[in-house]
């Protein structure tokens, strides 16, 4: 049984269920309204809080990209500086 099914039976289910209740139509809309909302409100906090974190990482390896170019160009600036140095060639 795939995933989808079990998803959709669920949903199924749950909604029939919801139907039969015993309590009014409205009162039963207005828990799914807040439900639903709620539910909405933590996935965009999910959202965000993953937003966030691949922003910081993305800002960490831009630093370390910056750190190690900047220690490539003062070895050059070294190596090219030193008349003794031997020549590399590329």
């Amino acid at each position: 049984m795939s995933a989808k099914k079990v998803v959709v039976g669920a949903l199924v289910g749950a909604l029939l269920g919801l139907l039969y209740a015993p309590v009014r139509g409205a009162v039963t809309r207005r828990f799914i309204l807040r439900k639903g909302e709620k539910q909405v409100t933590e996935l965009k906090d999910k959202f965000s809080d993953f937003i966030d974190s691949i922003i910081n990482r993305f800002d960490e390896v831009k630093d370390e990209v910056i750190d190690l170019v900047d220690e490539v160009k003062i070895r050059t600036d070294k190596d090219s500086k030193d008349p003794k140095a031997p020549k590399k060639e590329v």
